[in-house]
């Protein structure tokens, strides 16, 4: 059941039989519930669209529209809308077609007020615990990802990162890292504003989430660097799809937001493999940052190794 503290739930009764609609719209009220009412069918989309609604009790026979296509038509405007029929025809049959149509439950004319109470409190619970999880995985979500790229934040990539060492450890394969950092980004900001920058940085993103591979895992690492998971991957593998990031990224075509060309955007990449190039998440990561450092002053746009450039 709901305490008093918690949001008043917003009921819409649908039934062209005015004195039962008035009937069940006074009690529902009685009970402190919100109620909204028509008798007619056609108005209940415009009003879930507009009005914040939390249940939906229709008629199952109504002379303009029956509640089995009224279900419907709910369920197209709001898939996640509760639905719970009204029927005078306390059939089985009449149970299972409203149930088909999408309703969560069914009431019978006249009314058992106490079990009316009963199936309502339970579908506003059930909606009420579909919203609940439904925030919690938006929340999961939004604490495992960039917002401004989409991509996996340092802490998903540092979490990842150290699982798969692990895993790889136990069963003595290869795994390698690539820290790729845009080059000259400061130029981008300084000319055309933060904002075209931001845009330079989801373009990348974009690109880099083309150009790696299914099994990779992409992540920014902060400011304009990015990291990349690659797993069973050795140098020569890695090396490849670094290649192919690169290239991807000299040839796109980079614009402001005043839609401007900006002019040649490249990026430099450290490669790191393990266990070569270190045997924690801590060591690999230093290696392929020693890498991409060695890049920058070779020239950037290339991706290195601790021994040697591409």
């Amino acid at each position: 059941m709901f305490s008093d503290s918690e949001k008043t739930r917003t009921i819409l009764i649908v039934d062209d039989e005015i004195e039962t609609l008035t009937l069940l719209k006074e009690f529902l009220e009685d009970k402190k519930f919100k109620v909204i009412s028509t008798d007619d069918p056609h108005k209940v989309v415009p009003i879930i669209e507009k009005d914040e609604v939390d249940l939906v009790i229709a008629d199952l026979k109504m002379p303009n529209m029956d509640g089995i296509t009224l279900t419907k038509e709910i369920l197209i405007c709001n898939s996640e809308m509760p639905v719970i029929i009204m029927t005078a025809y306390a059939s089985i049959e009449s149970a299972i077609e409203s149930i088909k149509a999408g309703a969560i439950d069914f009431i019978t004319k006249p009314f058992k007020f106490k079990h009316t109470l009963f199936v309502v409190n339970k579908a506003l619970e059930r909606r009420a615990l579909t919203q609940l999880a439904k925030k919690s995985i938006y929340y999961k979500k939004l604490s495992q990802t960039d917002e401004l790229t989409g991509l996996f934040n340092l802490r998903s990539f540092k979490s990842v990162l150290d699982e798969n060492m692990k895993e790889h450890g136990k069963l003595g394969k290869g795994l390698s890292l690539m820290m790729a950092d845009i080059d000259d980004f400061k130029r981008v900001n300084d000319t055309f504003g933060h904002q075209s920058g931001d845009k330079v940085l989801s373009d990348i993103a974009t690109i880099l989430s083309k150009s790696v591979r299914g099994c990779d895992f992409l992540a920014r690492y902060g400011g304009e660097e990015f990291a990349v998971v690659l797993p069973e991957t050795g140098k020569r593998a890695a090396l490849k799809v670094g290649q192919r990031i690169l290239e991807e990224i000299e040839k796109f075509r980079f614009k402001s937001k005043n839609e401007e060309f900006i002019g040649l955007i490249t990026i430099t990449v450290g490669l790191s493999t393990f266990p070569r190039d270190g045997q924690t998440s801590q060591s690999l990561i230093e290696s392929a940052d020693k890498a991409l450092y060695k890049g920058k002053k070779m020239g950037k746009n290339r991706i290195c190794t601790i021994d040697e450039c591409f």
